[in-house]
């Protein structure tokens, strides 16, 4: 019998993540495992955590062992257990597509796909999977860019027109203001403090001066400007692919799967996710792309630099990009130099202080930015609320994770995947490579660190939209992965496919698996995203002629610059132009002292305004003091204006 040697690298990458996924089944499925967890503190945390860890020991101790074991395996056996993981792998995308009805139950209106049949669903993938299979592998490579960026700049066009929801109040006026609370308050010149703050981070002084040059900051110029960005986060992923894949198919399929959420699947406004968690992900991505074609000291600062404004941005995903610049940085110095020797750990030290660096630095603005408007500084602590609040990641925030099989356990096998072909090249775990490891490999790297890194919010909130987080991060690398089989498989030799090596069987798996993943996405895009577009239309998010004659209603009888709080009423003034003179944190999220802050204003006011639900602790505390003028209803919601007895 003919035996084939393996990669020993790859092996132990295999049994890691193979190790890393058996723990996760056990923390799903053991009774109690979950809960004892708990005991000392956040279980998502402390499992993700251990999740990390227990992939790295194996990884690297398995390849340190193995390096330079010749592992050989029956030729027979290898092709036994390529086809048993490609029908495995494909197993789980069918459980994955049954079990969407589960996850979106009861959030959004019911999805073209999840209201027909499923075996159909499935049926059509299946064969439009076989055909697209068959135009990629013969597909041309190249081609006029121009075409292809003209195609970009359709689909990002359309991805931010999904984005823009002026209307939110008729769509999801609890996350809108949430989102837009802090944009109206920074256009008024509010300084940041514990009083006024937002838990997304300090995004809104980006948009002071373009909200001020477009209009007065209002909700219809707050979306377009989201809108844009929004735009422009989907454009640098489409960018990417077309760097890293040359094939023609891969690169429509690739563009038209990566705006799926904001065109297909999400219905109503989710500003924090697309584009504010995404936005400088993808910046990130287009960025290390220019890098690695020019690798000077000066862009490698660069990053850090970039790290500062993603910090100011949003706390959380600005440092996880520094870190995986950071980690990219280590990454590219082990491939030339070895790991054990003073230079290096003072290398290290470099980067760890980057991090530090970029932490601070935005700190630093914010505080400037503070001082301009005749703040004071912050404390970092509230700096970075809420994460060092204690009740925020363990409590409030706090989600399990779903029991059943779910697209996350696909995007961490693809992330650690990754990392795990990264390596296969490279000097720190076989000081033989004499050539180190490609453009390629480094990027890879960059990106399934910085997806293990941001998939962190869902892993501990985990609900089903904040996927989202990663979603363009795995569209890239099931790109890049599909592109990287194509060449084996026009090579192949199918009628004696069972003598194939295990590495171009391994090709062959992952481009049919990566295939049918873009196809079921991009058929999603094109099916879906007609109907959500219509249907936002329907709903009128976009049409402000309703919310403009509600507007007027109100000044009819609220006067002008009346003191109001609550979810919508920044909204509603601000297309008005005139002030709250509430400059807090936004209601969605309101805190102790943001209401003791409107209850010492209220005792110089002789009248408010107010989203009813938000007023009740007024009048509930004040019986007696406040009277009801006049109720207003809009979009189901209940706003009253108050005057004192």
């Amino acid at each position: 019998m003919n035996h084939e040697r393996v990669n020993s690298n790859w092996m132990a990458g295999m049994l890691a993540i193979v190790a890393a996924q058996i723990f996760l089944a056990g923390f799903l499925k053991i009774p109690g495992f979950a809960e004892h967890l708990g005991n000392y503190g956040n279980q998502n945390m402390l499992f993700y955590g251990m999740y990390l860890l227990l992939f790295l020991f194996c990884f690297f101790c398995g390849a340190f062992i193995l390096n330079g074991v010749i592992i050989m395996i029956p030729q027979k056996v290898v092709w036994l257990l390529n086809a048993g993981s490609l029908l495995v792998a494909l197993l789980l995308l069918v459980f994955i597509f049954k079990n969407e009805g589960f996850f979106l139950a009861g959030m959004v209106e019911p999805f073209l796909w999840l209201t027909t049949s499923k075996a159909f669903c499935i049926v059509v993938v299946a064969a439009v999977s076989v055909f697209l299979f068959v135009q990629i592998r013969e597909g041309k490579t190249g081609g006029r860019d121009w075409i292809f960026y003209l195609f970009y700049s359709i689909l990002s066009v359309l991805s931010g027109y999904s984005l823009y929801m002026p209307n939110y109040l008729q769509a999801d006026p609890l996350h809108g203001h949430a989102y837009y609370a802090s944009l109206y308050s920074v256009v008024h010149g509010r300084a940041y403090d514990d009083l006024f703050t937002s838990i997304y981070g300090h995004y809104a002084i980006f948009f002071k001066w373009p909200l001020k040059i477009i209009g007065n900051g209002n909700i219809k110029d707050a979306a377009f400007l989201i809108a844009v960005l929004g735009g422009l986060a989907a454009l640098f992923i489409m960018l990417v692919i077309h760097c890293f894949c040359k094939n023609s198919m891969v690169r429509f399929l690739g563009g038209i799967a990566c705006v799926l959420p904001v065109t297909g699947l999400r219905l109503m406004n989710y500003w924090q996710v697309q584009p504010h968690r995404i936005l400088f992900s993808s910046i990130f991505l287009f960025y290390t792309v220019l890098y690695l074609k020019n690798k000077t000291k000066r862009l490698a600062v660069g990053g850090y630099l970039l790290g500062v404004l993603a910090v100011i941005w949003n706390t959380e995903t600005g440092v996880v990009c520094a870190a995986a610049w950071a980690a990219l940085q280590c990454y590219l110095y082990l491939d030339e130099n070895a790991f054990w020797k003073i230079k290096s750990f003072l290398f290290f030290a470099e980067q760890i202080a980057g991090i530090v660096c970029s932490l601070l630095g935005a700190y630093g603005i914010v505080n400037v930015y503070n001082l301009l408007h005749k703040g004071e500084i912050n404390s970092l602590r509230t700096f970075l609320y809420p994460l060092l609040k204690g009740d925020y990641m363990t409590g409030y925030l706090r989600m399990n994770l779903p029991d059943t099989a779910g697209g996350y356990m696909l995007e961490l096998v693809l992330f650690l995947g990754a990392v795990v072909w990264s390596f296969s090249n490279h000097y720190f775990l076989d000081k033989e490579k004499k050539c180190g490891s490609s453009e390629k490999h480094q990027f890879l790297f960059f990106t399934g660190v910085l997806g293990l890194g941001q998939i962190t919010y869902y892993m501990n909130r985990a609900a089903y939209f904040n996927l989202d987080i990663v979603y363009t991060i795995f569209i890239v690398l099931v790109c890049i992965y599909l592109e990287s089989g194509i060449g084996a498989i026009g090579e192949i030799k199918w009628k004696k496919i069972k003598e194939e090596s295990g590495k171009d069987l391994l090709k062959i798996n992952t481009s049919i698996f990566m295939t049918v993943i873009l196809t079921a996405l991009s058929l999603g895009t094109l099916v879906q995203s007609g109907h959500a577009m219509n249907e936002r239309a329907q709903r009128g998010y976009q049409n402000m002629d309703s919310l403009y004659a509600f507007l007027e209603e109100l000044k009819l009888d609220v006067p002008i610059n009346t003191f109001g709080f609550g979810q919508g009423v920044p909204e509603l003034y601000g297309l008005m132009g005139w002030d709250t003179r509430c400059h807090v944190i936004d209601f969605s999220d309101r805190t102790e002292l943001a209401l003791q802050y409107v209850r010492d204003s209220l005792e110089h006011e002789q009248g408010f305004f107010a989203f009813i639900q938000d007023a009740e602790f007024i009048l509930e505390e004040q019986q007696g003091v406040w009277y009801t003028y006049k109720t207003y209803e809009y979009a189901g919601d209940q706003y009253a204006f108050f005057l004192r007895q």
